[in-house]
This record gives C-alpha cells, structure tokens and sequence, in this order.
C-alpha cells in the first residue's frame, strides 16, 4: 500500500509511506518540513518511481528518501527510482537519500535530481545507479562517486572521467581502474562506447591521466601507462 502518514507534534512525519505498493507513481507534490518526504519498506514493495517533487525543510533531523536493501527485515525494495526532484534540507542533521542494509543498482536508481543538503547528501550501503544529479553544500560520507562525460567527437580520447571518494579520504582520485572498468561495461553495454577507446582522467587536479579500454572476448581490459614505485613478487 502507499498513503500520506500522520501527524505527530505538529510535524508530518513521513509524507509517503510506500509498503507493499507495485508500480507507485509520486509526482508533482510540494511538500514541506516534514520528519520524511518518503520512507519504502516491505519486500512486496517495487518499481516506485519519485519525479518531479520539491522537497523543503528546515527541521533540525529531516530526509527526503529511505529506502532498504535485501539484508534489512523490511527489504528489498525493488526498482526504487528518484528522477527530476528538487530538494533544499537545511537542518544540521539533514539527509538526502538513504540505501542500507545491502543496496544494489537494480534496488535504487538516482538522476536529474537537484539535492542542496546541509547535513549530508546521501548514504549506501552497497552500491546504487544513476547519474546526471546535482549535489550541493553536504558531506558524500560514504558515497563512492563516479562521473563521465563524453568529448566532441574526433579529439583523441572519448570520455573523461572523475572520481570522488572522500569517506576514504580521498577527495578526486586522479585515475581509477576499476571505476573505468564499471563504466565501460555500462557503455559499451549500452552501445555509447566502441570496444577500444580511450579514456580521460585527472584534468581538474593537473593530472593527465589516460586509460585505454578493450573489450575482447567478453572480457573487458583496462591498461595504461604507470610510473612504478614498488617492485616486488607475492605469493598467494
């Protein structure tokens, strides 16, 4: 089922609650200072779709989505998906978004959203899908996040990508192997890359870093040119 939630202290806990519900459309609503715009659970629960919505608050402990993975009691919720949202939380303790207990891309996609988040922009635990959001003002914590753009064609590498991974103190990473990996198996599943091309990485930080991709057999290959620091042999 899906329905607005209650009033408690003058203050709308959760505007939608989403439990069970299969094909869920919330659009188009503007709703303010609530404890939590929505909240999914319940492992009937898939294929809800947020677009559209404008999220505010100014209360002190405020979210705007939970949703669970499949080790959480009340999960998975499947094909949760978030697309064109505004949402401005400004209390210390704000939250945008929140994946936990074993989050996966097919559980959570997010994308065109505009979150500005003066507590923390968003939290997984695991792994989610998506792309093309602004994040303003709020700590990633844990957030891995990966971003890739297309060049004009003819120049001589076809994507730049960047990396940011600052729960591991690491605020852009200036190449990142297996994050280029990830991204060529979605583009060239999706048919946006070739099966050799090479990618950018690095340029905001004063690093040109270059990797070049290929997909052989149903392998993909990541290589590129390094400055070694360590030598040495482990035996496993």
């Amino acid at each position: 089922c899906a329905g607005l939630s209650g009033i408690e202290r003058g203050t709308q806990v959760s505007q939608v609650e989403i439990g069970g519900g299969i094909g869920t459309l919330v659009h188009h609503n503007t709703a303010s200072n609530n404890r939590t715009f929505t909240e999914l659970g319940n492992s009937r629960s898939a294929n809800t779709t947020f677009a559209y919505n404008q999220v505010t608050s100014n209360l002190k402990d405020t979210e705007f989505l939970i949703t669970r993975g499949s080790s959480d009691y009340f999960g998975p919720v499947r094909g949760t998906v978030a697309v064109n949202n505004s949402v401005k939380l400004t209390g210390s303790n704000s939250l945008g978004f929140s994946c936990y207990a074993g989050c996966t891309p097919d559980l959570f996609l997010l994308y065109n959203n505009v979150l500005d988040v003066t507590g923390r922009i968003g939290y997984v635990e695991g792994t989610m899908s998506g792309g093309n959001n602004v994040y303003w003002r709020g700590a990633m914590d844990g957030l891995k996040l990966g971003v890739v753009g297309a060049y004009p064609a003819g120049s001589p590498q076809q994507f730049e990508v960047r990396a940011f991974v600052p729960g591991l103190g690491v605020p852009e990473d200036p190449v990142t192997g297996s994050l280029n990996a990830g991204l060529a198996l979605w583009l060239q599943g999706a048919g946006l890359a070739p099966d050799r091309y090479v990618a950018a990485q690095g340029a905001a930080l004063g690093r040109a870093g270059r990797i070049h991709v290929a997909r052989e057999g149903g392998h993909c290959w990541i290589g590129g040119d390094v400055t070694p620091l360590i030598h040495g042999q482990v035996r496993l």
